[in-house]
């Protein structure tokens, strides 16, 4: 539990923090929370390209002929979540090389540090 000190000092520090003011600003802190976009509420994230959605949307809608309804509704998640899986190699790649970068990272710290102490 915060002491009333505490609790006035947050209190004044929120009133000088007010957040980015631009439309830039505001767009990019959008994405702070940003991860990976599996269980973004949008469908279409920030760097795809939304035409490439309609195609997909378009042709589970034409090969199931969804009636009114429940149906519909189903295609509509159908299609969110098909899109949202092709994402998963991508993603796959990209920890993949997080990691080999890492790794190299770390490799070269090692043999940094193994020439530093042969000079010790």
């Amino acid at each position: 539990m915060p002491s009333k000190k505490q609790l006035a000092a947050n209190r004044a520090n929120a009133k000088r923090s007010t957040g980015p003011k631009t439309d830039e600003g505001k767009a990019r802190s959008r994405l702070n929370a940003w991860k990976h976009g599996l269980t973004a509420e949008d469908i279409v994230i920030y760097h795809e390209d939304p035409r490439a959605f309609e195609p997909l949307r378009a042709e589970l809608w034409e090969q199931l002929a969804p009636c009114a309804g429940l149906e519909s509704m189903l295609v509509e998640r159908l299609a969110s979540l098909e899109w949202r899986l092709r994402r998963i190699p991508v993603l796959e790649a990209a920890a993949l090389d997080a990691y080999c970068i890492n790794l190299a990272d770390e490799e070269a710290l090692q043999a940094r540090l193994w020439e530093i102490e042969k000079r010790v």
